[in-house]
Protein backbone atom coordinates (compact mmCIF):
# COMPACT_ATOMS: atom_id res chain seq x y z
CA UNK A 1 0.00 0.00 0.00
CA UNK A 2 3.29 2.43 0.19
CA UNK A 3 3.42 2.54 -3.17
CA UNK A 4 -0.47 3.48 -3.77
CA UNK A 5 0.29 7.23 -3.96
CA UNK A 6 3.03 7.09 -5.77
CA UNK A 7 0.94 5.25 -8.34
CA UNK A 8 -1.65 8.10 -7.87
CA UNK A 9 1.03 10.36 -9.11
CA UNK A 10 2.35 8.28 -11.99
CA UNK A 11 -1.24 7.78 -13.06
CA UNK A 12 -1.71 12.14 -12.93
CA UNK A 13 1.36 12.77 -14.62
CA UNK A 14 0.34 10.37 -17.31
CA UNK A 15 -2.97 12.14 -17.55
CA UNK A 16 -2.45 15.42 -17.39
CA UNK A 17 0.39 15.18 -19.31
CA UNK A 18 -1.09 13.47 -22.76
CA UNK A 19 -3.56 16.18 -22.32
CA UNK A 20 -1.74 19.26 -21.49
CA UNK A 21 -1.72 22.52 -23.04
CA UNK A 22 -0.16 22.77 -26.50
CA UNK A 23 0.22 26.21 -25.98
CA UNK A 24 -1.52 29.40 -24.61
CA UNK A 25 -4.97 27.90 -23.06
CA UNK A 26 -8.06 30.23 -22.41
CA UNK A 27 -7.60 29.63 -18.95
CA UNK A 28 -3.71 29.91 -18.81
CA UNK A 29 -3.77 32.92 -21.06
CA UNK A 30 -3.77 35.65 -17.76
CA UNK A 31 -2.03 33.45 -15.68
CA UNK A 32 0.99 33.16 -17.79
CA UNK A 33 1.28 36.76 -18.78
CA UNK A 34 1.31 37.53 -14.88
CA UNK A 35 3.97 35.18 -13.61
CA UNK A 36 6.10 36.15 -16.91
CA UNK A 37 5.51 39.70 -16.54
CA UNK A 38 4.92 40.33 -19.99
CA UNK A 39 3.36 43.85 -20.25
CA UNK A 40 4.38 44.98 -16.95
CA UNK A 41 1.91 42.73 -14.86
CA UNK A 42 2.24 40.67 -11.60
CA UNK A 43 -0.06 38.23 -9.80
CA UNK A 44 -0.47 40.04 -6.54
CA UNK A 45 -2.26 37.91 -5.10
CA UNK A 46 0.11 34.77 -5.95
CA UNK A 47 3.16 35.51 -4.46
CA UNK A 48 4.00 31.93 -3.73
CA UNK A 49 3.16 30.90 -7.72
CA UNK A 50 5.14 34.17 -8.56
CA UNK A 51 8.54 32.70 -6.76
CA UNK A 52 7.84 28.96 -7.42
CA UNK A 53 7.89 30.19 -11.35
CA UNK A 54 10.63 32.10 -11.11
CA UNK A 55 13.19 29.02 -12.80
CA UNK A 56 11.09 28.79 -15.52
CA UNK A 57 11.67 32.28 -16.61
CA UNK A 58 15.32 31.53 -17.69
CA UNK A 59 13.54 29.43 -20.70
CA UNK A 60 13.05 31.30 -24.34
CA UNK A 61 9.54 32.97 -24.31
CA UNK A 62 8.57 30.50 -27.18
CA UNK A 63 8.89 27.71 -25.19
CA UNK A 64 7.49 29.47 -21.86
CA UNK A 65 3.26 28.58 -22.29
CA UNK A 66 4.52 24.87 -22.92
CA UNK A 67 6.74 24.63 -20.27
CA UNK A 68 4.27 26.32 -17.76
CA UNK A 69 1.82 24.17 -18.77
CA UNK A 70 4.20 21.39 -17.93
CA UNK A 71 5.10 22.56 -14.37
CA UNK A 72 1.51 22.71 -13.54
CA UNK A 73 0.96 18.90 -14.88
CA UNK A 74 3.89 18.05 -12.13
CA UNK A 75 1.75 20.08 -9.62
CA UNK A 76 -1.09 17.57 -10.22
CA UNK A 77 0.82 14.63 -9.76
CA UNK A 78 2.02 15.94 -6.65
CA UNK A 79 -1.54 16.70 -5.57
CA UNK A 80 -2.53 13.05 -6.65
CA UNK A 81 0.36 11.80 -4.71
CA UNK A 82 -0.99 13.77 -1.47
CA UNK A 83 -4.78 13.05 -2.01
CA UNK A 84 -3.64 9.36 -1.70
CA UNK A 85 -2.02 9.40 1.45
CA UNK A 86 -4.21 12.09 3.42
CA UNK A 87 -6.97 9.24 2.18
CA UNK A 88 -4.65 6.14 3.47
CA UNK A 89 -4.26 8.11 6.77
CA UNK A 90 -7.85 8.45 7.63
CA UNK A 91 -9.08 6.89 10.96
CA UNK A 92 -12.05 3.96 10.66
CA UNK A 93 -12.87 4.00 14.28
CA UNK A 94 -14.78 6.75 14.00
CA UNK A 95 -18.34 4.30 15.06
CA UNK A 96 -19.34 1.75 17.05
CA UNK A 97 -20.16 -1.15 14.29
CA UNK A 98 -16.19 -0.12 13.00
CA UNK A 99 -15.27 -0.59 16.47
CA UNK A 100 -16.92 -3.81 17.18
CA UNK A 101 -14.81 -5.04 14.00
CA UNK A 102 -11.57 -4.33 15.52
CA UNK A 103 -10.47 -1.03 14.10
CA UNK A 104 -9.74 1.15 17.31
CA UNK A 105 -7.24 3.79 18.84
CA UNK A 106 -7.04 4.88 15.33
CA UNK A 107 -7.02 2.50 13.09
CA UNK A 108 -6.71 2.94 9.54
CA UNK A 109 -8.25 0.90 6.67
CA UNK A 110 -6.38 -2.62 6.15
CA UNK A 111 -7.08 -5.57 4.47
CA UNK A 112 -7.76 -6.86 0.74
CA UNK A 113 -10.06 -3.91 0.18
CA UNK A 114 -7.79 -0.75 1.62
CA UNK A 115 -6.47 0.23 -2.54
CA UNK A 116 -10.59 1.02 -2.66
CA UNK A 117 -10.95 4.52 -0.63
CA UNK A 118 -7.76 6.31 -2.26
CA UNK A 119 -8.11 4.83 -5.90
CA UNK A 120 -12.02 6.12 -5.40
CA UNK A 121 -10.65 9.74 -3.98
CA UNK A 122 -7.88 10.15 -6.99
CA UNK A 123 -10.61 8.96 -9.66
CA UNK A 124 -12.95 11.28 -8.74
CA UNK A 125 -10.64 14.45 -8.21
CA UNK A 126 -8.34 13.78 -10.90
CA UNK A 127 -10.78 13.42 -14.01
CA UNK A 128 -13.12 16.15 -12.69
CA UNK A 129 -13.56 18.79 -15.49
CA UNK A 130 -12.56 21.76 -13.27
CA UNK A 131 -9.43 19.85 -11.47
CA UNK A 132 -8.65 18.68 -15.47
CA UNK A 133 -8.58 21.93 -16.91
CA UNK A 134 -6.49 23.32 -13.74
CA UNK A 135 -4.28 20.50 -14.05
CA UNK A 136 -2.94 20.89 -17.68
CA UNK A 137 -3.14 24.57 -18.27
CA UNK A 138 -1.23 27.19 -16.36
CA UNK A 139 -3.64 29.10 -13.88
CA UNK A 140 -2.10 28.37 -10.63
CA UNK A 141 -5.08 26.68 -8.93
CA UNK A 142 -3.08 23.32 -8.51
CA UNK A 143 -0.88 24.67 -6.62
CA UNK A 144 -3.55 26.59 -4.10
CA UNK A 145 -4.93 22.67 -3.79
CA UNK A 146 -1.32 21.20 -2.94
CA UNK A 147 -0.83 23.50 -0.46
CA UNK A 148 -4.56 22.95 1.18
CA UNK A 149 -3.64 19.14 0.89
CA UNK A 150 -0.03 19.16 2.18
CA UNK A 151 -1.76 20.95 5.21
CA UNK A 152 -4.68 18.32 5.83
CA UNK A 153 -1.39 15.41 5.33
CA UNK A 154 0.17 17.57 7.93
CA UNK A 155 -2.87 17.23 10.60
CA UNK A 156 -3.32 13.87 9.72
CA UNK A 157 0.71 12.45 9.84
CA UNK A 158 0.81 14.31 13.46
CA UNK A 159 -2.56 12.22 14.42
CA UNK A 160 -1.01 9.00 13.51
CA UNK A 161 2.45 9.88 14.92
CA UNK A 162 2.46 12.55 17.12
CA UNK A 163 5.79 13.79 15.52
CA UNK A 164 6.24 18.13 16.32
CA UNK A 165 7.50 18.30 13.09
CA UNK A 166 3.87 18.01 11.56
CA UNK A 167 2.73 20.75 13.42
CA UNK A 168 5.37 22.88 12.39
CA UNK A 169 5.14 22.26 8.63
CA UNK A 170 1.16 23.21 9.19
CA UNK A 171 2.13 25.90 10.36
CA UNK A 172 4.37 27.42 8.22
CA UNK A 173 2.09 25.99 5.40
CA UNK A 174 -0.94 27.64 6.18
CA UNK A 175 1.08 31.26 6.74
CA UNK A 176 2.11 30.51 3.39
CA UNK A 177 -1.13 29.69 2.08
CA UNK A 178 -2.95 32.13 3.62
CA UNK A 179 -0.90 34.60 1.77
CA UNK A 180 -1.09 32.92 -1.71
CA UNK A 181 -5.06 32.09 -1.62
CA UNK A 182 -7.40 33.79 0.24
CA UNK A 183 -9.90 30.53 0.21
CA UNK A 184 -7.27 29.63 3.06
CA UNK A 185 -7.90 32.37 5.12
CA UNK A 186 -11.36 31.24 5.49
CA UNK A 187 -10.52 27.53 6.32
CA UNK A 188 -8.28 29.02 8.59
CA UNK A 189 -10.65 28.70 11.62
CA UNK A 190 -11.56 24.85 10.56
CA UNK A 191 -7.59 23.85 11.11
CA UNK A 192 -7.35 25.71 14.44
CA UNK A 193 -10.09 23.55 15.60
CA UNK A 194 -9.07 20.30 14.35
CA UNK A 195 -5.36 20.99 15.67
CA UNK A 196 -6.86 21.74 19.18
CA UNK A 197 -9.27 18.77 18.63
CA UNK A 198 -6.42 16.19 17.50
CA UNK A 199 -3.52 17.77 19.91
CA UNK A 200 -5.71 17.99 22.78
CA UNK A 201 -3.48 19.69 26.34
CA UNK A 202 -0.44 18.39 24.18
CA UNK A 203 -0.64 21.41 21.83
CA UNK A 204 -1.92 24.14 24.65
CA UNK A 205 2.43 24.90 25.72
CA UNK A 206 3.67 28.61 25.33
CA UNK A 207 6.78 27.39 24.06
CA UNK A 208 5.05 25.40 21.17
CA UNK A 209 2.05 27.76 20.59
CA UNK A 210 5.04 30.51 19.94
CA UNK A 211 6.74 28.58 17.77
CA UNK A 212 3.93 27.51 15.82
CA UNK A 213 2.75 31.61 15.31
CA UNK A 214 6.34 32.20 14.59
CA UNK A 215 6.34 29.52 12.03
CA UNK A 216 2.86 30.96 10.54
CA UNK A 217 4.25 34.37 10.22
CA UNK A 218 7.09 33.43 8.56
CA UNK A 219 5.22 31.71 5.65
CA UNK A 220 2.79 35.08 5.93
CA UNK A 221 5.69 37.10 5.45
CA UNK A 222 4.94 36.00 1.52
CA UNK A 223 2.30 38.96 1.68
CA UNK A 224 5.27 41.55 1.76
CA UNK A 225 6.14 40.30 -1.72
CA UNK A 226 3.84 42.01 -4.04
CA UNK A 227 4.40 45.20 -1.82
CA UNK A 228 8.56 44.78 -2.35
CA UNK A 229 8.45 43.64 -5.84
CA UNK A 230 5.28 44.69 -7.22
CA UNK A 231 4.96 48.44 -6.53
CA UNK A 232 2.87 49.92 -9.24
CA UNK A 233 2.54 46.72 -11.30
CA UNK A 234 -0.78 44.41 -11.29
CA UNK A 235 -2.37 47.24 -10.46
CA UNK A 236 -0.82 48.10 -7.47
CA UNK A 237 -0.32 51.04 -5.55
CA UNK A 238 3.07 52.90 -5.68
CA UNK A 239 4.03 52.78 -2.86
CA UNK A 240 4.39 49.63 0.00
CA UNK A 241 2.43 50.71 2.11
CA UNK A 242 -0.42 50.96 -0.01
CA UNK A 243 0.27 48.01 -1.96
CA UNK A 244 0.28 46.08 1.05
CA UNK A 245 -2.64 47.24 2.06
CA UNK A 246 -4.24 46.50 -1.43
CA UNK A 247 -3.49 43.15 -1.74
CA UNK A 248 -5.12 42.79 1.76
CA UNK A 249 -8.10 44.69 0.88
CA UNK A 250 -8.29 42.03 -2.09
CA UNK A 251 -8.35 39.22 -0.06
CA UNK A 252 -11.14 40.96 2.20
CA UNK A 253 -12.83 41.81 -0.86
CA UNK A 254 -12.98 38.33 -2.41
CA UNK A 255 -13.77 36.47 1.29
CA UNK A 256 -17.28 39.25 1.92
CA UNK A 257 -18.12 38.96 -1.46
CA UNK A 258 -18.54 35.48 -1.91
CA UNK A 259 -22.13 33.81 -2.08
CA UNK A 260 -22.60 32.57 1.71
CA UNK A 261 -25.45 30.48 1.49
CA UNK A 262 -24.54 28.46 -1.41
CA UNK A 263 -21.04 27.86 0.21
CA UNK A 264 -22.95 26.69 3.14
CA UNK A 265 -25.03 24.41 0.82
CA UNK A 266 -21.80 22.94 -0.77
CA UNK A 267 -19.95 22.67 2.72
CA UNK A 268 -22.41 20.56 3.75
CA UNK A 269 -21.86 17.80 0.94
CA UNK A 270 -18.54 18.27 0.74
CA UNK A 271 -17.01 19.28 3.93
CA UNK A 272 -19.35 18.30 6.09
CA UNK A 273 -18.43 14.37 5.96
CA UNK A 274 -14.77 14.98 6.66
CA UNK A 275 -15.70 17.35 9.90
CA UNK A 276 -18.26 15.09 11.39
CA UNK A 277 -15.56 11.90 11.09
CA UNK A 278 -13.69 13.87 13.83
CA UNK A 279 -16.50 12.94 17.12
CA UNK A 280 -16.21 8.92 17.05
CA UNK A 281 -19.83 8.04 17.65
CA UNK A 282 -20.56 6.19 21.16
CA UNK A 283 -22.44 2.88 21.97
CA UNK A 284 -26.16 3.26 20.87
CA UNK A 285 -28.72 3.81 23.48
CA UNK A 286 -32.12 3.65 24.25
CA UNK A 287 -34.84 0.51 23.45
CA UNK A 288 -33.60 -2.11 20.45
CA UNK A 289 -36.36 0.03 18.29
CA UNK A 290 -34.64 3.32 19.08
CA UNK A 291 -31.37 1.68 18.51
CA UNK A 292 -32.24 0.48 14.81
CA UNK A 293 -33.61 3.89 13.67
CA UNK A 294 -30.33 5.31 15.12
CA UNK A 295 -28.78 3.30 12.64
CA UNK A 296 -30.99 3.49 9.90
CA UNK A 297 -30.99 7.61 10.04
CA UNK A 298 -27.21 7.31 10.19
CA UNK A 299 -27.02 4.70 7.68
CA UNK A 300 -29.40 7.12 4.80
CA UNK A 301 -27.11 10.22 6.04
CA UNK A 302 -23.76 8.27 4.69
CA UNK A 303 -25.56 7.25 1.84
CA UNK A 304 -26.60 10.92 0.89
CA UNK A 305 -23.43 12.07 1.35
CA UNK A 306 -21.62 9.58 -1.00
CA UNK A 307 -24.27 9.66 -3.32
CA UNK A 308 -24.31 13.73 -3.50
CA UNK A 309 -20.74 13.92 -4.30
CA UNK A 310 -20.12 11.46 -6.74
CA UNK A 311 -22.93 12.96 -8.80
CA UNK A 312 -21.64 16.76 -8.20
CA UNK A 313 -18.21 15.60 -10.00
CA UNK A 314 -20.37 15.25 -12.80
CA UNK A 315 -20.81 19.12 -12.76
CA UNK A 316 -24.81 19.03 -12.50
CA UNK A 317 -26.98 22.22 -11.61
CA UNK A 318 -25.89 22.22 -7.51
CA UNK A 319 -22.53 21.16 -8.34
CA UNK A 320 -19.25 24.11 -7.67
CA UNK A 321 -18.77 24.67 -11.09
CA UNK A 322 -22.52 25.97 -11.77
CA UNK A 323 -23.42 27.13 -8.11
CA UNK A 324 -20.75 29.45 -7.53
CA UNK A 325 -19.51 32.72 -8.58
CA UNK A 326 -18.28 35.74 -7.83
CA UNK A 327 -20.15 37.74 -10.41
CA UNK A 328 -21.72 36.41 -13.98
CA UNK A 329 -19.35 37.53 -16.25
CA UNK A 330 -16.56 36.44 -14.03
CA UNK A 331 -17.27 32.49 -14.31
CA UNK A 332 -17.60 30.12 -11.45
CA UNK A 333 -15.12 29.84 -9.10
CA UNK A 334 -12.35 27.09 -9.22
CA UNK A 335 -13.19 25.77 -5.33
CA UNK A 336 -10.73 22.75 -6.25
CA UNK A 337 -10.15 22.81 -2.19
CA UNK A 338 -13.31 21.98 -1.69
CA UNK A 339 -13.25 19.25 -4.38
CA UNK A 340 -9.57 17.78 -2.75
CA UNK A 341 -12.30 17.85 0.81
CA UNK A 342 -15.13 16.36 -1.30
CA UNK A 343 -12.82 13.65 -2.49
CA UNK A 344 -11.09 12.99 1.30
CA UNK A 345 -14.88 12.72 2.54
CA UNK A 346 -15.84 10.31 -0.11
CA UNK A 347 -13.36 8.21 1.02
CA UNK A 348 -14.27 8.14 4.48
CA UNK A 349 -17.58 7.06 3.79
CA UNK A 350 -16.76 4.48 1.61
CA UNK A 351 -13.87 3.14 4.02
CA UNK A 352 -16.91 3.12 6.34
CA UNK A 353 -18.72 0.94 4.54
CA UNK A 354 -15.91 -1.27 3.33
CA UNK A 355 -15.27 -1.98 7.22
CA UNK A 356 -19.22 -2.46 7.81
CA UNK A 357 -19.94 -4.63 4.54
CA UNK A 358 -16.83 -6.75 4.24
CA UNK A 359 -15.59 -7.36 7.78
CA UNK A 360 -17.09 -9.75 10.25
CA UNK A 361 -17.47 -8.29 13.94
CA UNK A 362 -15.72 -9.87 17.09
CA UNK A 363 -17.42 -12.47 18.25
CA UNK A 364 -17.51 -11.07 22.13
CA UNK A 365 -18.82 -8.07 20.53
CA UNK A 366 -21.68 -8.26 18.55
CA UNK A 367 -23.17 -5.73 16.04
CA UNK A 368 -26.63 -4.20 17.17
CA UNK A 369 -27.85 -2.98 14.04
CA UNK A 370 -30.11 -4.70 11.55
CA UNK A 371 -28.69 -3.21 8.16
CA UNK A 372 -25.38 -4.75 9.14
CA UNK A 373 -25.76 -8.07 6.52
CA UNK A 374 -27.51 -7.28 3.44
CA UNK A 375 -27.57 -2.94 3.68
CA UNK A 376 -23.73 -2.44 4.35
CA UNK A 377 -22.37 -5.23 2.19
CA UNK A 378 -24.78 -3.98 -0.72
CA UNK A 379 -22.97 -0.57 -0.39
CA UNK A 380 -19.60 -1.86 0.10
CA UNK A 381 -20.15 -3.82 -3.31
CA UNK A 382 -21.63 -0.30 -4.96
CA UNK A 383 -18.49 1.47 -3.41
CA UNK A 384 -15.83 -1.41 -4.94
CA UNK A 385 -17.70 -0.69 -8.58
CA UNK A 386 -17.44 2.56 -8.07
CA UNK A 387 -13.54 2.98 -7.90
CA UNK A 388 -12.98 1.66 -11.47
CA UNK A 389 -16.06 3.29 -13.36
CA UNK A 390 -16.49 6.88 -11.69
CA UNK A 391 -13.21 7.62 -13.36
CA UNK A 392 -13.79 6.21 -16.34
CA UNK A 393 -16.88 7.70 -16.47
CA UNK A 394 -15.89 11.32 -15.93
CA UNK A 395 -13.10 10.20 -18.73
CA UNK A 396 -15.39 9.23 -21.47
CA UNK A 397 -17.11 12.48 -20.59
CA UNK A 398 -14.46 14.97 -20.35
CA UNK A 399 -11.80 14.28 -22.80
CA UNK A 400 -13.40 15.64 -25.59
CA UNK A 401 -14.03 18.85 -23.76
CA UNK A 402 -10.04 18.75 -22.30
CA UNK A 403 -8.52 18.05 -26.25
CA UNK A 404 -10.70 21.02 -27.64
CA UNK A 405 -9.54 23.35 -24.93
CA UNK A 406 -6.09 22.76 -24.87
CA UNK A 407 -5.68 22.15 -28.82
CA UNK A 408 -4.14 24.33 -31.00
CA UNK A 409 -7.16 26.53 -31.38
CA UNK A 410 -6.07 29.59 -29.85
CA UNK A 411 -2.11 29.11 -31.66
CA UNK A 412 -4.50 29.15 -34.85
CA UNK A 413 -6.21 32.60 -33.70
CA UNK A 414 -3.15 34.05 -32.34
CA UNK A 415 -1.30 33.54 -36.09
CA UNK A 416 -4.43 34.54 -37.45
CA UNK A 417 -4.09 38.22 -35.82
CA UNK A 418 -0.61 38.83 -36.82
CA UNK A 419 -0.57 37.29 -40.12
CA UNK A 420 -1.45 40.96 -41.61
CA UNK A 421 1.37 42.68 -40.23
CA UNK A 422 3.60 44.15 -42.81
CA UNK A 423 7.55 43.54 -42.64
CA UNK A 424 7.85 46.56 -41.05
CA UNK A 425 7.23 48.03 -37.34
CA UNK A 426 3.59 48.27 -36.78
CA UNK A 427 1.69 48.93 -33.78
CA UNK A 428 -1.47 46.53 -32.72
CA UNK A 429 -4.21 47.67 -30.83
CA UNK A 430 -6.54 45.65 -28.75
CA UNK A 431 -8.26 46.18 -25.54
CA UNK A 432 -8.51 42.87 -24.51
CA UNK A 433 -6.32 41.21 -22.05
CA UNK A 434 -6.32 37.89 -22.94
CA UNK A 435 -6.22 38.66 -26.94
CA UNK A 436 -3.01 40.86 -25.99
CA UNK A 437 -1.23 38.27 -23.99
CA UNK A 438 -1.65 35.56 -27.18
CA UNK A 439 -0.34 38.53 -29.53
CA UNK A 440 2.35 39.49 -26.95
CA UNK A 441 3.14 35.69 -27.01
CA UNK A 442 3.56 35.12 -30.99
CA UNK A 443 5.25 38.25 -31.65
CA UNK A 444 7.71 37.73 -29.13
CA UNK A 445 8.38 34.03 -30.24
CA UNK A 446 8.49 35.18 -34.10
CA UNK A 447 11.95 35.21 -34.85
CA UNK A 448 10.78 37.20 -37.89
CA UNK A 449 9.07 39.61 -35.82
CA UNK A 450 10.59 43.06 -37.16
CA UNK A 451 9.62 44.90 -33.47
CA UNK A 452 6.20 44.60 -33.83
CA UNK A 453 4.46 46.45 -30.95
CA UNK A 454 1.34 44.94 -29.33
CA UNK A 455 -0.95 47.37 -27.51
CA UNK A 456 -3.43 47.16 -24.42
CA UNK A 457 -5.52 50.39 -24.36
CA UNK A 458 -6.88 49.35 -21.03
CA UNK A 459 -3.76 48.95 -19.46
CA UNK A 460 -2.28 52.42 -20.95
CA UNK A 461 -3.44 54.27 -17.87
CA UNK A 462 -1.38 52.29 -15.66
CA UNK A 463 2.75 53.55 -15.27
CA UNK A 464 4.11 50.06 -14.87
CA UNK A 465 2.71 48.66 -18.34
CA UNK A 466 3.89 51.85 -19.97
CA UNK A 467 7.58 51.89 -18.46
CA UNK A 468 7.45 48.07 -20.19
CA UNK A 469 6.59 49.62 -23.27
CA UNK A 470 9.10 51.61 -23.35
CA UNK A 471 12.01 48.93 -22.27
CA UNK A 472 10.56 46.62 -24.96
CA UNK A 473 10.25 48.75 -27.70
CA UNK A 474 11.71 52.24 -26.80
CA UNK A 475 14.56 51.69 -29.57
CA UNK A 476 11.81 51.77 -32.43
CA UNK A 477 9.34 54.24 -30.97
CA UNK A 478 11.24 57.54 -29.84
CA UNK A 479 8.47 59.01 -27.78
CA UNK A 480 8.16 55.93 -25.55
CA UNK A 481 9.79 57.16 -23.00
CA UNK A 482 8.36 60.66 -22.63
CA UNK A 483 4.89 58.39 -22.48
CA UNK A 484 6.75 56.20 -19.74
CA UNK A 485 7.09 59.39 -17.65
CA UNK A 486 3.56 60.94 -18.35
CA UNK A 487 1.87 62.06 -15.27
CA UNK A 488 -0.88 63.30 -16.82
CA UNK A 489 -2.46 64.11 -20.80
CA UNK A 490 -1.46 60.07 -21.72
CA UNK A 491 -3.77 59.85 -24.35
CA UNK A 492 -2.33 62.73 -26.09
CA UNK A 493 1.25 61.30 -25.24
CA UNK A 494 -0.04 58.24 -26.98
CA UNK A 495 -1.57 59.59 -30.02
CA UNK A 496 1.79 61.56 -30.79
CA UNK A 497 3.08 58.08 -31.33
CA UNK A 498 -0.21 56.76 -33.20
CA UNK A 499 -1.26 58.96 -35.39
CA UNK A 500 2.25 58.82 -37.81
CA UNK A 501 2.14 55.08 -37.38
CA UNK A 502 -1.78 55.42 -38.66
CA UNK A 503 -0.66 57.56 -41.32
CA UNK A 504 2.26 55.57 -42.47
CA UNK A 505 -0.47 52.44 -42.44
CA UNK A 506 1.67 50.97 -39.61
CA UNK A 507 -1.02 50.79 -37.43
CA UNK A 508 -3.97 47.69 -37.10
CA UNK A 509 -6.73 46.94 -34.09
CA UNK A 510 -7.52 43.45 -33.48
CA UNK A 511 -11.54 44.69 -33.72
CA UNK A 512 -13.80 47.87 -32.60
CA UNK A 513 -13.45 48.95 -29.07
CA UNK A 514 -13.75 52.76 -27.62
CA UNK A 515 -10.59 54.62 -25.87
CA UNK A 516 -9.58 57.66 -24.93
CA UNK A 517 -6.14 57.08 -26.36
CA UNK A 518 -7.78 56.05 -30.27
CA UNK A 519 -10.56 59.08 -30.03
CA UNK A 520 -9.24 60.80 -33.28
CA UNK A 521 -9.26 57.39 -35.18
CA UNK A 522 -11.22 55.69 -37.36
CA UNK A 523 -10.73 51.67 -36.99
CA UNK A 524 -11.68 50.41 -40.77
CA UNK A 525 -12.57 46.98 -41.06
CA UNK A 526 -10.09 44.94 -43.65
CA UNK A 527 -12.20 42.08 -44.77
CA UNK A 528 -11.04 39.43 -42.36
CA UNK A 529 -8.05 40.86 -41.53
CA UNK A 530 -7.24 43.20 -38.62
CA UNK A 531 -8.60 46.34 -39.02
CA UNK A 532 -6.05 49.03 -40.33
CA UNK A 533 -6.49 52.61 -37.99
CA UNK A 534 -6.81 55.37 -40.02
CA UNK A 535 -6.85 59.72 -38.77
Amino acid sequence: MGRLPWIACCIAVALYGLTAGRWLTAQSALATSQVAGWGGDFPADAPLLWLVSRPWMALPTAMLPVALNWFTVLLGGAVAWTLARCVQLLPQDRSYVQRVRGYVDGKVLAGRWAWVPPVLACGMFLPQLTAWEHGTSMTGEMLNVLVFGHAIRCLLEYRAGRRGRWLDGLALTMGAGMANNWAMVGFMPLFAVALFWIGGLEIVRVRLLARLAGLGLAGMSLYLVPALFAQGRGGLPETFHEALWAVLQTQKGYLLGLPKPRFILLASVMLAPLMVSGFPGGHPQGSRLEQVASFGALLVVRVVWLAANVWMVFDGPLSPRQLVSLVPEAGSLPLLTFCFGAALSVAQVAGYFLVCGMEKPSPQRAPIDLADGAVHGGIAWLVVAAAPLVPAALVARNLPVIREQNGPVLAILADAMVAPLPKEPSILLTDNPVVYTLVHARLAASSGNPGHMPVNVRAMPDAAYRRSLARLHGKRWERLDALAAAKENIGGEFLGILGPAAQSGHAFSTGYFLSFITESHYLQPAGTEIGRAHV
